[in-house]
This record gives C-alpha cells, structure tokens and sequence, in this order.
C-alpha cells in the first residue's frame, strides 16, 4: 500500500504535473496597457545559484503529507481562474507544507502563505492581482497578512512566446515579441510592485515561471523562465528560495509626518488623509507608461475647473515629506458619467475611515549600484474642510467640481497657508489614483506643470466616505476648450503654442508623451503668457522620438496655417 508521507526534499524536488487543458473561448489573456521600456530590464544573475545554494543547505528531512495525487492531475482547466486554482494547488500547497516543516530551522518561514489579492485591504477594494505572497503575523488574538510579493498569471495556451524569454541572452536576441509581448506583461506584474512599494514579485504562465526584483530606479531584474517539469531547480525549490528572500528582507515600515489640508477661508479641517513622502522626481522610477485607456469609450470630462482663473499661489518652500500632485483626468472605469452638485459638506466631528498602510513596505532603491535614493513611503496626516457663511451655515465654494466621473471630486483648500487644489478619488477608483501618482513622481519641477504637493489615502471626512486625494498647487489660467479655441485669434494661437512646446520639450526631456492631448488639459494666462499643461494620469514612451512640436501640440491646437511662419509668432510672456 503506497504511502502518504514523503520528506520535504522530495516533495520540493519534485517537478509540478501537467495541468489538463482545454481550449476556453477568449483567445487572449487579460489585456493590459501598462509598458515597461526594455532598458529597464536586466538579469537577475546568480538566482538559480542562490536556489540550488538554499535547498542544499537546508534541513528538508522532515516528513510531510503526500501532496501530488499518483494519477496525475486530475482537474481539466479552462480559463484563468482555473489556472490559477491548479497553480495554488501545485505551488502554494508544497510550499506551505515545506515552510511549515522546516520551520524548526526556519521559523520565519512557518507562517509564509499564498493567498488570492482580497484577503489583503490594499487589493480588497482594486481586484486585480491573481496571486499574492503574505506572511501571517500575529496582532492580539488574530494572524494578520502582511503583504511580501505579488503575483501575476498568465494562460499558458495563449502566452506561449512567454517560455521562450532569455533574459539573460539580453534584449536584442528577443526581438519583436519581446517589445509587443514581454514587455506588456511583465509591465503590468511590475504596476503592482510599483503602486505597493514591494521590492519582489513573479509572473507565471505556469508552464514557466520568470521571478522580478526592484532593485533601483528604473531597474528590475528578471530571471529567465523557471520551466515547470525543470529538475535543477524546480519551481517549488525556487518558491521555497525566493520565500527565503521575502521574510530575510527586513521591509519598510511608514513613518510619516503630519500635514493639514485646510479651508482657504474657515481655516477648519475636515479631510484627513495618509500621505507619501516626496520622492525626488528627478530619481524617480517610471516603472511603467499608460498607453491607453482601458475603456476609450468613457468620456473625458470630468472635474473640469480645478484651475480655472484662480489666483496663482506656490507653497513657500520646495515640497516637503508627502509631495505630490493632482489633476483631473479621464477615468477608465466603466459607468455613465453622473452631473453632480456640489455637496454641502458638513461641520461635524471627523471620524476614522482609513485603512491602515502600515502593511504596505515602503522600499529601498538605488539609482545605480552605489547611489542610494531616498525611501519613497511613509505615512502623514492631511486635513481639509469647506467653508462656511456669517451664519455657520456650510457653502458649497469648497467643492468646485465641475463635472463628476464615477464619484471623482476637486477642491479648494488651503496647506501651509497656501492656496492648493486637492482631487479626490472614490475607493474603487484607486488604480486611477496610483496611475496619476506615479506619472507625478516622474515629473520634473517645472515651470510649466503645477507644483507637486502631497496624496495620500482618506482617513478622515465630514462627507466622503474613504479614497485617495492628490494636491496640487493651485495655478493662474483659463482652461482652454475647443470652441474657445475656434473664435481665438490666430497670433494669440501662436502665442499659446510657443508655450506648449516648451512645456511638451521637458516631457521629452524623459522621453515621455502625453496620453491625453486635448485643449481642456492646459491652462493659459493671456495676460503673462504662461501655460501650464494638466492631467499626466496617462502617459506613453516616446518610441518614436517624436519632436515637441508634434503630437501633444496638433492635439491641442490643431494646425495654425495662415501663412506665417513660427518665427513671426509673439514671444512667451516671461
């Protein structure tokens, strides 16, 4: 009679079995927008090594459950859930079983666990990772997870150039596939990374497996695909290394600051968020750039006068710990576009509706392999509130939304004694919230963009009930239109475009496009001059190497023929 106990070792060293399959009928896997430019890919040398190293030098005498069924896979799949199901069943099981095993000798290891994204808040309101790595910690009577990896899946029917990949053999030796193809994918697995500040994450189509470290700006390295019938080592033996590397690194906790977001003209406070840090934006890592929207139906316009003709007002001193920024931008989830009032805000007592972040490990990254960069998260405190008339009574100026997307907002508020525009996201708009955040930390300082201020999740709120919000300083300008544009002088036009090309030459500065080129996206000051150009949720490489006076500037402005050459136009108001 066979037996149901076999040793660690065995188990681990085991190759998975093949998954049963069944053609489904979508063709494709999950289409995504997210890019990573080749040059930010590089080899991660010495993982195997390092896995053969660890499984040799670890105890896995002990005995554990028999695992694999003698028949063979027994389970038929079809889509990528299934998949997913089958890869949690021949990869996260094992892995468990041996963490807990060699926990004797690894007691870190003994609570490391797979687990699907929802049992983590941070995804329990976004619902997009297939996988994930947690490690249970113990907070009073309950195992909390604590987020070490994430995880992507891919359908190995139809992501087969996915086990041809070498990263090792460099990029030139991919060719096509690898920008069409690799480069999508493994963007997106690396959003995630990006959007929770994690330092490790692995993308698998379950016939091969590829592991992802964040190891500085703009750097990741790739191992080349871990194939699942491959003996030295097995997918399981890397697993079992690669959670090694997850509870040996120390992680990062929030540390934060303090900062209030207030009404420009009550003083009072009615917002309180948790805020990032700043990061330098000139070493920041733009891990990926957003092609396209995933739902190009869904209109644009949304919060339409976050710096309509207000006065021009910059805080006193650079950013400071939590600098960001927000503008409006067009949403890409689904849904009717809603004409919303302003909503009175209320002069209530503020109460705790944030989550807590500290799960979150902020990370540690380096712009090459000795300069070293500033963490990139930690937690503060924002507060904002609406004003109210002589009789106490709550006015609506606070909220200057114009039009509302999915719930999206934009206020006047006041930071620092400073004048600021804040943009708030609902809940189940977070990856739009992150996308935008992340296009701001690779943003330069420029006199052309609104300064970055802060972002951070809602704790605290008279009126809404959790999110994100992002704030920028608040700018001096009309918002143009496509009509205001129509019945606008032609030498005026010029004038607008000398600007907007300067503006769009620090885009190329980091080789970067806008994704959303339209009037409604630049605010102009006839008077001065100046322009500054909003909305960089949407970003695109600039593969081409278009010039500045291209794309983003015949978007906006359309062609200015009237005979006269550039050199004739009026000169950009200091």
């Amino acid at each position: 009679m066979p037996s149901h106990i076999e040793k660690a070792a065995e188990l681990l060293a085991r190759p998975l079995p093949q998954v049963i399959q069944r053609d489904d009928n979508d063709p494709e896997n999950t289409p995504t927008d997210d890019s990573i430019h080749p040059d930010h890919i590089f080899f991660w040398d010495g993982f195997v090594e390092d896995a053969k190293k660890t499984i040799s030098e670890t105890d896995l005498s002990q005995d554990v459950s028999l695992t694999d069924a003698l028949e063979g896979e027994c389970i038929i799949v079809g889509n990528r859930f299934a998949l997913t199901g089958r890869f949690n069943a021949n990869v996260g099981v094992p892995l468990a079983k041996a963490s807990i095993a060699t926990s004797g000798t690894r007691e870190e290891l003994k609570n490391l666990r797979f687990a699907d994204a929802e049992v983590v808040p941070l995804f329990g309101r976004s619902g997009a990772l297939d996988v994930v790595l947690v490690e249970l910690r113990k907070e009073g009577e309950e195992l909390k997870p604590l987020l070490k990896a994430v995880g992507e899946i891919k359908k190995f029917w139809t992501a087969k150039w996915f086990n041809g990949i070498r990263v090792s053999e460099g990029e030139k030796s991919l060719g096509r596939e690898f920008l069409k193809n690799y480069v999508k994918e493994i963007g997106q697995l690396i959003k995630f990374m990006h959007c929770t500040n994690l330092r490790y994450g692995f993308i698998s189509n379950y016939e091969s497996t590829i592991f992802v470290k964040w190891t500085g700006a703009r750097r990741f390295e790739l191992t080349d695909p871990i194939g699942f019938q491959d003996a030295g080592p097995t997918v399981r033996q890397c697993f079992y290394h690669f959670g090694t590397l997850l509870v040996d690194d120390p992680g990062f906790e929030y540390t934060g600051r303090v900062v209030e977001l207030r009404d420009v003209e009550t003083s009072s406070n009615s917002f309180n968020l948790r805020i990032p840090p700043s990061r330098d934006s000139t070493n920041s890592p733009l891990a990926y750039s957003e092609l396209a929207l995933e739902n190009e139906d869904q209109e644009e316009d949304d919060e339409g006068i976050e710096n309509r003709r207000v006065g021009e007002s910059r805080p006193s001193q650079r950013p400071t710990a939590g600098s960001m920024a927000a503008t409006t931008v067009p949403t890409e989830d689904s849904g009717d576009i809603k004409h919303e009032e302003a909503e009175l805000i209320e002069q209530a007592p503020s109460t705790s509706i944030g989550r807590s972040r500290a799960q979150s490990p902020r990370e540690e990254e380096t712009l090459d392999a000795t300069a070293e960069q500033s963490s990139p998260v930690q937690e503060s405190i924002v507060t904002a509130a609406a004003p109210a008339d002589v009789s106490g009574k709550p006015r609506k100026i606070s909220d200057i939304t114009c039009r509302s997307v999915n719930g999206k907002k934009i206020f006047l508020a006041a930071l620092e004694g400073q004048a600021v525009i804040a943009k708030y996201w609902p809940e189940s708009l977070f990856k739009l919230y992150t996308r935008e955040r992340n296009t701001y930390h690779h943003l330069p300082p420029s006199p052309y963009f609104p300064q970055m201020i802060a972002c951070g999740d809602l704790i605290l709120s008279h009126s809404l009930t959790g999110g994100y919000i992002l704030v920028i300083t608040q700018e001096e300008g009309i918002q143009l239109g496509y009509k205001m544009l129509e019945e606008t002088p032609k030498a005026e036009k010029r004038r607008i475009r000398n600007a907007l090309i300067e503006a769009v030459k620090v885009l190329r500065e980091r080789d970067s496009m806008h994704g959303d080129p339209q009037p409604s996206n630049v605010l102009w000051d006839s008077e001065t001059g100046k322009l500054k150009l909003l909305d960089f949720e949407i970003m695109w490489e600039n593969y081409d190497e278009d010039p500045a006076d291209k794309v983003e500037v015949l978007g906006i402005l359309g062609n200015i023929d009237d005979g006269d050459s550039d050199d004739n136009a009026m000169d950009v108001g200091e």
